[in-house]
């Protein structure tokens, strides 16, 4: 098994940030955020929808009541809905924003969106991100052009989940990798420009990735478009230290419980630094170690608990906060998952690509 070595993080890191139980930001290299200016630490919660109906049979869908009701609880607790600009913002210093934000996103562009979803958010006074594939704009059981213009007039966010949804880290059969990095920038370039033609006024600021996934290329390929965010399916919630091109986000489907709704609520991120093999890196061995430091001071290594692949172990480096993962990753994408069931809880994840 080929030995990852730890970049171990400078001795500052260790410090405390004053009042919020958390070290330092991750390495300015993976949170993208160096220099930033100082904001209040917010906690923002981001959930992926992608449709809903009175009682669906699809399993990434939602039922009307159980929607409603998950709304009725944000709108009870005194969360307010932001947009992908504002929290692009907030990321880089530039503004504020409320102490309890949710960032409410809806992939893949269904009609029920527009028919059943924004009139549930308008009660409360929410607006939502909706994340297009742009070749299915105008589809049967997807929105119209004419209802993407009208929701975006009434102050609905609109991003990109691509032109096709291809799956960004997959290369096609004898595409070299220079073709393949080709074919990502593409997608994530024509979409935008698609979405940005209709709408006429101003620049698409998010991407969704397509089923959660990314790897190095496909991340600086969002940079390269002119994307400020991009959204994976990581598990967690989102705060100032959260990469810019990586961004957490809670699927929301069809069999989760409330009780599970407002677990996630009250929860916080959990955070690394020093992750070796580095985020985003595609690694050619199935079995694998994952190093990384844990950063949060009310957190105990030998508490976390951890998802991954085949024979998944982690360990504790003695008298330190280095934890090392041992796992077998089957090739593809593959997401890596912390969690700390304490008080609060905190959870964190991300994707490693295995390309034998």
């Amino acid at each position: 098994m080929r030995k990852w070595v730890l970049l171990l993080a400078a001795a500052t890191l260790a410090t405390a940030l004053a009042g919020c139980g958390r070290g330092k930001p991750q390495d300015a290299q993976e949170s993208g955020r160096a220099g930033k200016a100082a904001l209040p630490p917010r906690t923002v919660h981001v959930f992926c929808y992608h449709g809903v109906e009175p009682d669906t049979s699809n399993s990434f869908f939602n039922r009307t009541e159980d929607f409603k009701v998950q709304m009725q609880v944000l709108a009870d607790e005194g969360f307010q809905s932001i947009s992908c600009k504002q929290l692009a913002d907030y990321l880089v210093g530039a503004e504020d924003i409320p102490d309890k934000s949710v960032l409410l996103t809806f992939d893949d562009g269904n009609e029920c969106v527009y028919g059943t979803v924004c009139p549930i958010l308008e009660s409360h006074g929410f607006k939502a991100t909706l994340f297009l594939i742009t070749s299915s704009v105008d589809a049967k059981n997807h929105m119209s052009w004419q209802q993407v213009q009208e929701l975006h007039t009434k102050g609905y966010e609109i991003g990109s989940h691509t032109v096709t949804h291809a799956n960004l880290v997959k290369r096609g059969s004898g595409q070299s990798a220079e073709e393949h990095k080709a074919t990502v920038l593409e997608e994530l370039t024509a979409s935008k420009q698609a979405i940005e033609r209709v709408l006429g006024d101003g620049t698409v600021t998010a991407l969704a990735y397509p089923y959660g996934t990314y790897d190095g290329v496909v991340m600086a390929a969002a940079r390269e478009a002119g994307y400020r965010l991009a959204f994976s399916i990581d598990r967690g919630a989102a705060d100032q230290e959260s990469n810019p091109w990586r961004l957490p986000r809670q699927m929301v489907v069809r069999d989760n419980s409330l009780k599970t709704f407002k677990r996630w609520l009250a929860q916080e991120p959990l955070h690394l630094a020093g992750i070796s093999p580095p985020v985003g890196e595609v690694v050619a061995q199935t079995n694998v170690e994952i190093h990384a430091r844990l950063m949060d001071n009310d957190v105990s290594p030998s508490g976390l608990s951890v998802e991954a692949g085949k024979g998944t172990d982690m360990s504790v480096v003695e008298g330190t906060n280095e934890i090392v993962i041992s796992t077998t990753l089957r090739k593809g994408a593959n997401n890596v998952r912390l969690q700390h069931q304490g008080t609060p809880s905190r959870e964190t994840s991300w994707v490693v690509v295995c390309r034998p």
